[in-house]
């Protein structure tokens, strides 16, 4: 139900709010308290759920059926983009950063501390790179997709330039 791949319980039951009861996988096969989602108003006392790809775009929609079997009401799963993390996590002007998450198809946008990066890489639904551009400060990555926008959990931190070579006329050791 939330897109982590592991196995959630969902379970209809009597309320009169349209409400299912569904409760998040842990992943270490233990499920949290749970919450209640109202799936319809109109749906008194859902008695069947079930999960599905009604709409064709990867996950998993809610299906919950009236005891009467007569009224179906169905809520779209719309999951936003998720930063899984990025590497390097510093880097000076000039260094490749790549990002790895879900959901990263059609980025329109990214952006380092709110600036715009001007030229990114899509490389899948789970990836995309940029080039950490001249004057970019430390902050969240942020990417906009169709799906919503996201920004990361950590900063990325822009190191400072290393001091100049300078030139020496001192012979030293001789």
């Amino acid at each position: 139900m939330d897109g982590d791949g592991d196995l959630d319980l969902l379970t209809g039951g009597s309320s009169e709010d349209g409400a299912v009861s569904v409760r998040l996988n842990t992943g270490q096969g233990i499920f949290d308290t749970g919450y209640d989602q109202r799936v319809a108003p109109s749906l008194s006392h859902p008695a069947a759920v079930a999960l599905a790809d009604v709409d064709g775009d990867g996950d998993l929609d809610l299906l919950a059926s009236q005891f009467n079997g007569r009224d179906i009401s169905i809520r779209l799963n719309r999951l936003g983009p998720d930063i899984t993390r990025f590497s390097p996590a510093s880097g000076r002007a000039g260094t490749l950063v790549t990002v790895t998450g879900t959901r990263l198809e059609g980025t329109t946008a990214v952006l380092l501390d709110g600036n715009p990066v001007a030229s990114f890489t899509q490389g899948s639904g789970t990836s995309l790179t940029f080039v950490v551009p001249e004057g970019a400060t430390s902050g969240l990555i942020s990417l906009t997709t169709p799906m919503g926008t996201v920004s990361s959990d950590l900063p990325f931190t822009i190191l400072g330039n290393p001091p100049p070579l300078q030139a020496s006329r001192r012979v030293v050791g001789w």
